[in-house]
């Protein structure tokens, strides 16, 4: 009897020490996990993601035209090719939205940017990371899905939480009155005591250092198309809707505002740009957003 339950004891031990061992390995070599079909679900995302951008170089949205009067009044800045909102980084706070509150794989809920900035009691906002649009159709199966992970304010979560590590893949985090920017979000973790964070790719500036250029940029990104991004230097916040640019144009934009790090975002038909009432967009109803108050 004695021995039997020794025995047991020796199994329970081994299958813990077995499982130990196994999370180890596992975490160590960062085995990559597959789909049902065997691939690799990182290739599959960005095969979509590269579907997306090449679809959206095709789409334009509206641009209110505005007098300088109006442009000072509401801090909107325009050029050549973009529309800007530039606010004092100091007195604000940029919070990240989602409209649905849990991860979303198909079907997901949306809704326009208006409706984010006033639930929020925001001053303004933009659009946020790429996803699959409704009109398009091979994205049957995964309705207004993105795969990229998003801080929702009012859960105090990230939404798409697993893909947090994902390499190449650029990170802004925001607390009042801050803004931080990492080039690669793999090596940050999951910040929590913030009140917005968003991930997209190409990542455009970082410390005043330019890091897209046509080499390392692939065709669907150096085509002249609606780009917006978001970006912060010298104690200002950006958010930018270029029209007729490349990613490369988007990150010289912001270089030219004075921006010293920024982060490329959603384009095309997704775009949109909200202070009071539209000044770029209203484009399509969308999974996420950021919002400025």
């Amino acid at each position: 009897m004695r021995r039997g339950f020794l025995s047991l004891i020796a199994i329970v031990i081994s299958l813990l020490i077995f499982t130990i061992l196994f999370i180890v390995v596992f975490n160590k070599l960062k085995i990559i996990p597959t789909t049902q079909s065997g691939t690799d679900p990182r290739k599959e995302t960005q095969e979509t993601i590269d579907k997306v951008i090449e679809q959206q170089n095709k789409e334009k949205i509206e641009f209110e035209q505005m007098d300088e009067k109006d442009q000072k009044l509401l801090g909107v800045q325009t050029g050549k090719n973009y529309t800007a909102l530039v606010y004092d980084l100091g007195s604000s706070t940029v919070v990240t939205d989602t409209a649905g509150d849990n991860d979303c794989a198909n079907d997901c809920f949306t809704k326009p940017l208006a409706s984010y900035v006033k639930e929020q009691g925001g001053r303004g906002g933009m659009n946020g990371t790429y996803f699959c649009p409704p009109d398009y159709s091979w994205c049957a199966g995964k309705k207004n899905s993105f795969d990229f992970p998003v801080w929702n304010n009012r859960q105090k979560k990230w939404i798409q939480a697993e893909k947090l590590f994902w390499n190449g893949r650029g990170m802004m985090v925001f607390r009042p009155g801050s803004a931080q920017f990492f080039a690669n979000s793999a090596a940050v973790g999951a910040p929590s005591d913030i009140t917005g964070g968003i991930i997209n790719y190409p990542s455009l500036l970082a410390g005043g250092s330019l890091l897209v250029n046509d080499g390392n940029l692939v065709a669907n990104l150096k085509t002249k198309a609606t780009r917006t991004g978001i970006g912060f230097g010298k104690g200002k916040l950006f958010l930018v809707v270029a029209r007729n640019s490349s990613v490369m144009d988007l990150a010289n934009t912001f270089i030219s505002l004075g921006a010293t790090d920024a982060l490329n975002l959603d384009g095309g038909g997704s775009a949109a740009l909200y202070e009071g009432r539209y000044k770029a967009g209203p484009g399509r109803s969308l999974p996420n957003a950021i919002i400025v108050k």
